[in-house]
């Protein structure tokens, strides 16, 4: 059973010094939660109605998130200069069952 858990990932966490997010950018918040019975990660976000991804492994999750976000935010007509697409944030929820 995936327990409640929140695992907070920042692919591109800097330093308040080193961030250069323009003031009005929108960060974009994505929560992934473990499928048991798929035995994948579903990551959906309440920024971009619309947007499922499904992969196996979390890094590969970040991985697809960055190749994809670009072309999503494009296809659903959205601007993706609004948008801080090098420091979304993926809350994962529960995860595969660990070895006893």
């Amino acid at each position: 059973m995936p327990n409640s858990n929140f695992l907070r990932f920042d692919p591109y966490e800097r330093d308040e010094k080193e961030a250069v997010m323009p003031t009005d950018a929108i960060r974009i918040n994505i929560r992934a939660g473990w499928d048991q019975h798929a035995r994948v990660w579903t990551a959906t976000s309440v920024d971009l109605p619309g947007l499922v991804l499904e992969v196996e492994d979390q890094r590969d999750l970040v991985a697809e998130l960055r190749d994809v976000l670009p072309d999503f935010l494009e296809c659903s007509g959205k601007m993706a200069e609004n948008y801080d697409l090098s420091n979304f944030k993926v809350d994962f929820v529960g995860g595969p069952p660990t070895a006893p």
